[in-house]
């Protein structure tokens, strides 16, 4: 049975290891941060269902070095965690790749689950040949696999040599049933697509939805800030390299800009929602109420948060951002009773939890297309 290590204690990478685990392969994970792996084990998994409870837990349970993990592994997945989309991922990959590269050895096979820009896995390739001295197909594979967020399984494979590397991705095709199998080229643009699909259902649907006092028998799904958001690290990444006058260029450009927009009209009914209670910016609270996963490959997300609190704070400077301990608790920090407050639920589940928690002197808005007031 292959020996499989998993490089990068994240939310996807703990998916991993345990759906691995589970059909019976030999399983280590590695924290790229503090660089000790751990033996995956079922005792482990039932014991630690999250990742979030496994990193935060003080029990050594089976520690080993990263060296002697590397010299028994056949299979390295690596998914450590991101900060934003853009710019800084290939670079941030790429410091990473560098820290491993001594101990790839022959007959290796290295699995990228990190979506990158249109051409820099094959980049990415040279820089492991000249820095670690090994030959790609001599010496060992190489699978692009990008996952999808919040997941273990991507739809495709990327595929250096699809000829010479038949049988040897077994490993990759035991998490997804008829993957798209195709060269690594191939699978950047296919993967692109893919994301580029995905904004082309959303952004319509969120435009069109806003005239739904217009559309006659038509029921609406909720679209939130969350899902909005859930692609925008692919977004920026895979379309990093693009100029104009490229369409994919323009594509990118223009559901960006509709992001933005999105977010002027957030702001913009909040203030239209304060004057008709006739209340005065300065004695208004915005808290921001958005649940996500601290250990989550992309830090889109965060980055996003932080943008949106800035943009809120050009009008209303009394806003903050909610922590996970806070929303599950409904508690909000420095709370004053004569100030009005406005919380803002950035996702179903931030909605579930404010519905049943209802403040005094407040409201709660869905970031949602409609930005309904519940």
């Amino acid at each position: 049975m292959s020996r499989i290590t998993i490089y990068g204690l994240t939310k996807e990478g703990y998916l991993l290891a345990k759906t691995l685990s589970k059909k019976g392969y030999k399983i280590n994970i590695i924290d790229e941060k503090l660089q000790i792996g751990l033996d995956i084990k079922e005792e482990l998994i039932n014991k630690y269902d999250e990742v979030e409870e496994l990193a935060k837990s003080e029990i050594p349970i089976g520690f080993k070095s990263v060296g002697d993990i590397f010299k028994e592994t056949d299979y390295l997945f690596f998914t450590p965690k991101m900060k934003e989309g853009g710019e800084g991922v290939y670079s941030d990959v790429t410091i990473k790749i560098k820290e491993i590269i001594g101990y790839l050895h022959k007959g290796i096979s290295l699995i990228n689950c990190i979506p990158l820009p249109l051409g820099k896995n094959l980049e990415l390739i040279e820089i492991i040949e000249k820095s670690g001295g090994i030959r790609i197909k001599e010496d060992f594979n190489y699978f692009y696999f990008p996952l999808l967020p919040l997941k273990n399984y991507s739809f495709l494979i990327g595929v250096y040599d699809l000829n010479g590397s038949k049988g040897t991705f077994d490993v990759i095709t035991s998490l997804i049933k008829k993957p798209l199998i195709s060269n690594i080229t191939s699978s950047e643009i296919l993967y692109f697509k893919e994301v580029i699909n995905h904004y082309f259902k959303l952004i319509p649907e969120v435009e069109f939805q806003l005239r739904r006092e217009e559309i006659l028998n038509e029921e609406f799904k909720d679209i939130y800030l969350d899902e909005l958001v859930e692609f925008l690290f692919d977004l920026k990444t895979l379309s990093l390299n693009l100029r104009a006058p490229d369409p994919l260029y323009y594509t990118s450009t223009a559901i960006l800009k509709a992001l933005d927009l999105y977010v002027k009209n957030l702001i913009d009914n909040i203030k239209k929602l304060i004057k008709l209670k006739e209340l005065r910016l300065s004695k208004v609270k915005v808290f921001l109420s958005w649940m996500m996963n601290d250990y989550e490959i992309r830090g889109e997300r965060k980055h996003f948060l932080s943008y949106l609190v800035n943009k809120f704070k050009d009008y209303i400077g009394e806003t903050y951002p909610l922590n996970k301990e806070e929303i599950k608790k409904g508690f909000l920090p420095s709370e004053i009773f004569e100030r009005f407050k406005v919380i803002v639920a950035c996702s179903q589940e931030d909605l579930r939890l404010w519905k049943n928690n209802k403040k005094e002197n407040s409201i709660l808005i869905k970031a949602n297309q409609f930005f309904d007031v519940v």
